[in-house]
């Protein structure tokens, strides 16, 4: 035991001494004592008395069942236990599994990188291959190394160089393994060691993938996109002078394929899925690339027409559009019914939300459900058809002929039915609906060439579509057709702005009109013809006219494509997991710059390291990313980053300084094979004040002995006040013999 304050002890005695001599009086035995042991009590706290109290060391068995420790002995329960038996000599231990954090099991877990948490300990006895970073603080740790795990037999391709010198950097770890190399060749196939290969006649894209021949496939192959050398401007389907002309279906699908295209021409007509629609506009929003649209505004896909500077549909209303649905018996089956409905909601998204819309209905007889509302009422009333049945002949004529009559401009009807019908007299009826400014733009779920003659005879245009699952991409591309009336050409058009200077003569062109903030650069007695604006970081532009190559080729040459600046060098090395910038105008550095680095919605900044050297730390993603370096607010240059497995498969097998490390830092010890003796554990010390304990029992114990010696005096005042006294008390505690008490006065005189 200790005492906090052993001069304010010596200073209690004299009290402790003149409280015992106080009690030495004639009182009841109860008060006496609590009086006396209040005082040793008061005297005890007011010293600090400290009592030890030793007890056991808390010892916690960490193991790594992380995935870079596959295979090893300290997977095993039995094995741990065996190994752990002499180690510990007897005393207990409480067993966790770790991997990304403490976890309830031995499971292995999916992990990018090993997370060691420890819970409340006096020690660590530590089964891992040291690979994690280790927590800010930790008690002594006792590093049991697994032998298993200092040669694992792991192969693994380690980096993919694409720069000037293009190389592949492996490391095999046992047995030779075989090297396989797409997108460009190798001299060397069979591996061993660490080795570094040249690759030759590189491409546009380098997977480099060893054979399966140990327990972590993850780090066996890696992906790298190449970019050319040299800037290159591309035009899909068309050759046009100047560009590397490539398919559609040759579009990258993913955005690094398009790192170092600085323009690309695209037809709105060309076949390119919703993927690859979708990872253009990322071009331009993202890479800051030109992309010209060329032909109708309207035939581009919906992600596509979201970006074009010229729209098909005008500002104000210039017609009508009727919504013309089939609702016979005959729709009942194959679930047509509800593939019509579908496909018209789709359909309405593409008119346009200023048009005027009317929905009309045929079985037996027409029937307007809507006339010439808006497209959400449309739509409204279509979500209404739902719970209907469709019944009945095919009414088709009597339908086409219940189409509201518009005189301000054409009605356009987008008829959705499931065969042929009797039409009657075609010809009357073709007279009919071309009187009334009617096109037809009929989706046919069958066969029907009565059907299709009249359609083309309208100025429309049909498509059969059995599958109904087809029929909302089918009559979307008929909405869209219905804005895409080509209008011919007859003089050259001048451009402007960008464009000044340039006579450009198109065959034909499609009514358009551009987008709020859109600048024109070429326009006829018609409207604009050529539009650009700025989509994000890149540009857009519309040419709503028929163009020959040669025109197209002196509108891209007018535009500028996604630039860099050569005074930044750019080195990313994924191994070390490092992004560096070398910023130099070919004489001097370039000091303190603000330079950053975003790869999607991830931007962070680069520290200077050295004059005219800055970096920034690179995450290993499992996808190809783009990354863009600017300075300022200005891009700079942009660079396409591989995908690579996760940090976690980087390097397998034991770090030995890593664990040596977090052994000398905190006071343990590595353990290794053969090495038994017991570990070096001790228990907690600690010291237990019992000044609070000392101050309570003391005050409770002083006011109970007050309590007592005052017990008489509050007895005698409660019975007063209940009026149960009798008589007063005798006032002398000691009565005294009769007649002692008198006494006899004399005069002497």
């Amino acid at each position: 035991m200790t005492l906090d304050s052993p001069i304010l002890a010596l200073l209690c005695l004299p009290l402790l001494a003149w409280v015992l001599w106080l009690t030495r009086r004639p009182m009841k035995i109860l008060a006496r004592s609590c009086t006396r042991l209040a005082a040793v009590a008061l005297c005890v706290a007011a010293a600090g008395l400290s009592l030890r109290c030793d007890r056991p060391a808390e010892i916690a068995v960490m193991v790594d069942v992380s995935p870079s420790t596959r295979g090893a002995l300290l997977r095993d329960p039995k094995a741990v236990a065996q190994r752990l038996a002499p180690l510990l000599n007897g005393r207990p231990a409480s067993v966790h599994y770790f991997a990304d954090g403490l976890q309830a099991n031995d499971a292995e877990a999916n992990v990018s990188r090993t997370r060691l948490d420890v819970p409340t300990c006096d020690a660590v006895v530590l089964l891992s291959d040291g690979r994690f970073d280790a927590p800010p603080s930790l008690p002594p740790v006792f590093a049991v190394v697994d032998p298993s795990l200092d040669r694992s037999g792991d192969g693994r391709v380690v980096a993919i160089d694409a720069g000037t010198r293009p190389t592949v950097s492996t490391a095999v770890d046992g047995p030779s393994r075989t090297l396989t190399v797409t997108g460009a060749r190798v001299a060397t196939e069979k591996l061993q060691g660490q080795q570094v290969i040249a690759l030759r006649d590189v491409q546009r894209q380098v997977t480099a993938t060893l054979n399966s021949g140990d327990r972590w496939p993850e780090n066996d192959s890696m992906t790298v996109p190449v970019p050319p050398a040299t800037a290159e401007r591309w035009s899909v389907d068309s050759p046009v002078p100047g560009t590397r002309a490539i398919a559609a279906v040759e579009l990258p699908t993913s955005l690094a394929g398009y790192v170092g295209v600085s323009s690309i021409v695209l037809p709105t007509t060309a076949a390119i899925d919703d993927a690859r629609a979708a990872v253009l506009r990322h071009y331009v929003e993202q890479l800051g690339g030109t992309l010209i649209l060329s032909g109708p505004p309207a035939a581009a896909s919906t992600t596509l027409r979201a970006i074009e500077p010229l729209s098909a549909v005008p500002p104000k209303p210039s017609g009508q559009w009727t919504i013309l649905l089939d609702a016979s018996g005959s729709m009942a089956t194959a679930g047509r019914w509800p593939a019509a409905l579908a496909a018209a909601e789709r359909a309405i998204d593409s008119i346009g939300a200023n048009e005027r819309v009317s929905l009309v209905t045929f079985a037996r007889s027409p029937q307007v459900v809507v006339d010439r509302g808006t497209p959400a009422s449309v739509k409204t009333a279509l979500q209404g058809l739902a719970a209907t049945s469709p019944g009945g002949p095919t009414g088709l004529r009597a339908g086409l002929e219940a189409i509201p009559a518009d005189e301000t401009g054409p009605t356009r009807v987008l008829l959705v039915t499931d065969g042929d019908a009797d039409l009657g007299d075609r010809a009357e009826l073709v007279d009919r609906l071309k009187a009334a400014k009617v096109q037809v733009f009929a989706l046919l779920a069958a066969p029907a060439p009565s059907m299709e003659r009249l359609a083309s005879d309208t100025g429309g245009a049909a498509m059969v579509k059995i599958a109904p699952a087809d029929w909302a991409n089918a009559l979307e591309a008929l909405a869209a057709g219905g804005h895409s009336v080509p209008v011919a050409v007859t003089k050259p058009i001048a451009g402007e702005g960008t464009l000044s200077g340039l006579t450009l003569r198109p065959d034909r062109r499609w009514q358009a009109w551009p987008r709020d903030s859109a600048d024109v650069l070429a326009r006829d007695g018609a409207g604009a013809t050529v539009a650009q604006w700025q989509a994000g970081l890149g540009k857009v532009v519309s040419a709503s006219a028929e163009f020959s190559a040669g025109d197209i080729a002196a509108i891209l040459n007018r535009l500028p494509g996604a630039a860099e600046d050569p005074r930044f060098a750019i080195s990313i090395d994924e191994a070390a997991h490092v992004v560096r910038v070398t910023a130099s105008d070919g004489s001097t550095f370039l000091n303190g710059l603000h330079l950053s680095m975003s790869r999607g919605a991830n931007m962070k900044p680069l520290q200077q390291t050295a004059p005219g050297h800055y970096e920034a730390s690179l995450a290993p993603s499992p996808e190809a990313s783009i990354a863009i370096f600017r300075r300022d607010d200005q891009i700079v240059a942009r660079r396409a980053i591989g995908g690579r497995y996760p940090e976690e498969f980087d390097t397998i097998g034991n770090d030995r300084a890593a664990l040596a490390a977090f052994a000398q830092r905190t006071g343990g010890r590595v353990v290794d094979a053969g090495d038994n003796r017991p570990l070096e554990i001790h228990g907690k010390v600690e010291w237990r004040s019992l000044r609070l304990v000392a101050s309570i029992v003391g005050v409770v114990l002083g006011l109970v002995g007050l309590l007592l010696l005052r017990m008489p005096y509050l007895e005698d005042r409660v019975l007063k006040r209940l009026g149960r006294r009798q008589a007063p008390p005798d006032p002398s505690p000691y009565p005294l013999p009769q007649g002692e008490g008198e006494k006899t006065f004399t005069s002497r005189g």
